[in-house]
């Protein structure tokens, strides 16, 4: 599977967005798919995801800040 690259949306609870470059649509990701504290992630951050189908459409899964 190719990991894919965006940046952090937002962030709210547990969860947030993520906007890929060059798409429309955001992609979802939760607290339990992030590398490290939650609290570390920051909004307009990079970020490196593998894309999966979940329960509600696409989400970001195993989701580490790019250095």
């Amino acid at each position: 599977m190719e990991r894919k690259k965006g940046s952090i949306i937002t962030l709210n609870n547990g969860f947030g967005q993520i906007q890929i470059e060059n798409q429309l649509n955001s992609i979802f990701f939760h607290v339990s798919e992030v590398d490290g504290p939650f609290s570390s992630y920051k909004i307009g951050q990079i970020v490196e995801f593998d894309l999966e189908e979940g329960p509600r459409g696409l989400m970001a899964k195993r989701v580490h800040h790019v250095e």
